[in-house]
């Protein structure tokens, strides 16, 4: 998707672009069903929702304000929205109900169900305050994390299989519902349930702006707003793999990231990354060690000399007789 109010489907086997649609104004997220059956986007102009199948929209939530964040509850039976009117929204997909509407003092730039889809986790505006509300009984918040650090705008759950066992969590316990939180330069792992911090991952060098994880449980993928990725173990909380994806570009307000969102592929074989360099890249992810990216990166750069030279002489046998 993209801020020109497009949606963009892509062949990730070839890279060629397939369709492309204007749906909303100001294009600014999409979410997928965890059944892959339905679409969600949001824009200038409010949240719709697709059938994939079929093409066809199936509900509309006109909104005044600019809807930036949308997902989908684990079930598919729930969507929610963040909007810049600092309002927290939860929609019945099956209806387009409206069942639960907050107006928050700060706003909030992210916000997730928890695994049983009756809570959201929601991160407050730039201040780093983490709140469960419970949306069927319309409560007040509680708060899991209190105010403090900056730059905070990425949040997700961490959808972990039953076996799931690591260093970061109690040993006879599995964390229902594990969310990771970009605080600053820092991520970290919060269990909602026991209401405590499970653990830090320091590495990066900017805001964070995204994250992604596998199925297993086993890597967790960060962007930040410098447009580098990190891979971690989750099983260890070790940092495996650092590179850039994206060039940062000096575009407006919230905009000017390196890297705006990143998502995985069903079997964790493939990353995509966006940016705001306009950019769509795909990574294979098998072998995330520093060999590899060593390599990569000294094949790069031979290409780049051969590439000078073949500009400089001309011919590609007057590059091999000048090497």
């Amino acid at each position: 998707t993209g801020f020109d109010g497009t949606l963009r489907r892509w062949d990730a086997s070839t890279g060629q672009e397939k369709k492309t649609e204007t749906i909303n104004h100001h294009q600014a997220a999409v979410a997928f069903s965890h059944d892959r059956l339905r679409l969600a986007t949001s824009g200038r102009d409010g949240g719709k929702l697709w059938n994939i199948a079929t093409g066809q929209l199936e509900h509309q939530w006109p909104e005044p304000a600019l809807v930036f964040r949308i997902e989908f509850s684990p079930d598919g039976q729930r969507i929610v929205a963040c909007n810049s009117d600092r309002v927290l929204k939860v929609f019945d997909v099956p209806t387009g109900r409206k069942v639960f509407s907050e107006k928050t003092e700060l706003g909030i730039l992210a916000a997730v169900f928890t695994a049983d889809g009756n809570r959201v986790v929601s991160l407050t505006n730039m201040t780093g305050e983490i709140r469960i509300w419970d949306v069927n009984e319309n409560p007040r918040p509680r708060q899991l994390r209190p105010p403090g650090g900056e730059g905070a705008v990425a949040l997700m759950r961490l959808d972990l299989p039953p076996t799931w066992q690591s260093q970061l969590s109690d040993a006879d316990s599995r964390p229902a519902n594990l969310i990771a939180a970009g605080i600053g330069n820092s991520i970290e792992l919060w269990d909602v349930d026991a209401e405590k911090q499970r653990a830090t991952l320091l590495g990066h060098d900017a805001p964070l702006a995204c994250f992604a994880c596998n199925a297993a449980g086993t890597r967790l993928f960060s962007g930040d707003y410098e447009g580098n990725v990190m891979v971690w173990n989750l099983v260890t909380g070790e940092p495996l793999l650092e590179f850039q994806a994206h060039q940062p570009m000096e575009v407006p307000d919230w905009e000017n990231r390196g890297i705006h969102s990143m998502a995985l592929s069903p079997d964790g074989a493939t990353l995509a990354t966006t940016g705001a360099d306009g950019q769509v890249k795909l990574w294979e992810t098998n072998y995330p060690s520093k060999a590899i990216a060593q390599q990569r990166r000294l094949v790069a750069e031979a290409t780049e000399v051969v590439d000078q030279r073949f500009n400089q002489l001309g011919s590609l046998r007057s590059v091999l007789e000048a090497m």
